[in-house]
């Protein structure tokens, strides 16, 4: 009977691919980000070369071009704060508590990562981080509490985005240093996080891989070449541990190759 119902599945699945192909490109965009949600395994769905840490999914297309520029919109009605955290990065950024994240005209588009199964209930934390055409961000590993995954919506723009595991003999200033080449030599992946797309960092990758935007423009994944613009990444998160009814921001600033911890009013 297992086996009875498997096979009709995937007889309606084929009806409906051969439908959604007929009908519209949007049809298609919509069938393929369920044909990656369930997919066994997101790598091969993925620009990038190297090797994939496990825990890591990305979604293309999350967004359609109309939400994005609502939630685009959204963002840019308060004012944008510079980053102190460092001279390296080029970005300015905002963050948002949970009730003003509840607050957005766009809350839908974050009770979809919930109900998709990437966060375990709605956030209560993120932040928005605006950079220019070659900003960057080095190589770090977000703190723990900020939750056990951590989601990134990238808008306006694709970016590249550089990940290697933790070793213990070097150091994250050592690893700053390294070109694509020396991040794929130590095991680690150069990944396209499109437009629009949703970022999903868990388990191994969330706990012991460190992460960066490199500052390439352009910038070549798996033997394509690419060029990107400013860009705005939206980082959402449940924090462990949070105190029910606090009204505090909490962000995210590069120390020691880290992400440590601010706490701020949001303006």
């Amino acid at each position: 009977s297992i086996l009875f119902i498997t096979t009709i599945g995937c007889l309606m699945l084929n009806v409906c691919v051969k439908d959604a192909l007929v009908r519209s490109p949007l049809s298609v965009s919509s069938l393929h980000r369920c044909v990656v949600r369930f997919a066994t395994s997101t790598s091969d769905r993925m620009v990038y070369e190297g090797v994939v840490p496990k825990g890591l999914r990305l979604v293309e297309n999350f967004l359609s071009m109309e939400e994005e520029q609502q939630l685009v919109d959204e963002l840019n009605e308060t004012d944008w704060g510079k980053a102190n955290d460092g001279e390296h990065l080029q970005r300015q950024m905002k963050n948002y508590h949970r009730s003003q994240l509840e607050a957005l005209r766009c809350s839908s588009i974050l009770s979809r990562i919930v109900e998709e199964g990437h966060l375990p209930k709605y956030p209560n934390g993120s932040q928005a981080n605006l950079y220019n055409a070659v900003g960057e961000i080095p190589f770090h590993i977000d703190e723990r509490t900020i939750g056990d995954s951590i989601c990134m919506l990238s808008l306006l723009s694709s970016s590249p985005m550089d990940l290697a595991p933790r070793i213990n003999d070097i150091s994250p200033e050592t690893m700053n240093a390294w070109g694509m080449e020396g991040v794929l030599s130590h095991g680690g992946c150069r990944l396209l996080l499109p437009r629009r797309s949703l970022l999903v960092l868990s388990n191994d990758a969330r706990e012991n891989w460190f992460h960066r935007v490199p500052s390439d423009n352009p910038f070549v994944v798996n033997n394509e070449r690419y060029s990107r613009s400013e860009r705005l990444s939206f980082v959402l998160w449940v924090q462990r541990e949070a105190i029910p009814g606090t009204e505090r921001s909490v962000g995210l600033g590069v120390q020691s190759g880290r992400i440590r911890l601010s706490s701020r009013r949001p303006t």
